[in-house]
């Protein structure tokens, strides 16, 4: 319950800096964007299939992540003050 309701101070208070900033309307055609994308994802498809794609893009994904928090790791344990 304590845990819930600092949970919910969080929220509120991040809710309020981000009601702080003014909305802007923007004419963004996302279609536009995404179209070329599907289109090209399409023709790819009927080579290779989209389930190997996602395979393959989600394991460079987890290898690079992985090395960052390798880097990361590594770097924090040279700063720490062994004796």
């Amino acid at each position: 319950m304590i845990v819930t309701n600092i949970m919910n101070m969080f929220i509120g208070i991040m809710q309020a800096i981000i009601n702080a900033f003014p909305t802007i309307d923007l004419p963004i055609d996302i279609a536009a964007y995404v179209r070329p994308v599907a289109n090209a994802v399409g023709y790819l498809d009927t080579f290779i299939d989209i389930g190997v794609i996602t395979l393959c893009i989600s394991a460079i994904l987890i290898v690079d992540n992985w090395s960052l928090i390798i880097k990361v790791t590594m770097k924090v344990w040279s700063l720490l003050p062994f004796t």
